[in-house]
């Protein structure tokens, strides 16, 4: 049995079921990467409302990386993913870092307060849209969410 690590939630039984085989889906979309030498495959995503934006890292038994374009398509697994470990208190994370080893094993690190890192400039209105879908609480909407809404909000 391959070791899937998942946040410690509080979630029904039935939603952690489901996360629990994302990730599986997600680690055998990136098994594939893991021959010719490669011993780890690193994946960082970004979603900020319908937008998703990853990279993939690749890593050797010396820890040379190469970062090959993606010929499998995460996407689909990825929204589930996002929507599956969503909370309406903290709502839904914008980046994750999901770290798959040649043992099989798969951990995976959500971001849900953080500017997440991007390369393309999302307009405000994404981050409304995003808030939209995934609401959250007042209290953990953080100041640089609040200043992206501001700014969508004086377009």
């Amino acid at each position: 049995m391959s070791d899937v690590d998942t946040p410690n939630t509080a979630r029904s039984s039935s939603d952690s079921d489901e996360v629990i085989e994302l990730m599986r889906d997600l680690m055998e979309d990136l098994e594939v990467y893991l021959t010719g030498g490669i011993v780890r495959a690193e994946l960082d995503v970004t979603f900020v409302g319908q937008i998703r934006q990853s990279a993939l890292h690749l890593f050797d038994i010396h820890g040379e990386m190469t970062s090959p374009s993606m010929n499998i398509d995460t996407g689909e697994t990825l929204d589930y993913l996002r929507e599956a470990t969503y909370g309406d208190q903290v709502g839904a994370w914008f980046s994750a870092h999901v770290v798959l080893k040649m043992d099989d094993s798969l951990s995976a690190t959500y971001n849900y307060n953080e500017l997440p890192p991007m390369s393309i400039d999302f307009s405000p209105s994404e981050f409304i849209a995003d808030l939209e879908r995934f609401p959250r609480d007042a209290s953990n909407v953080p100041e640089w969410l609040r200043k992206k809404l501001a700014e969508a909000a004086s377009f």
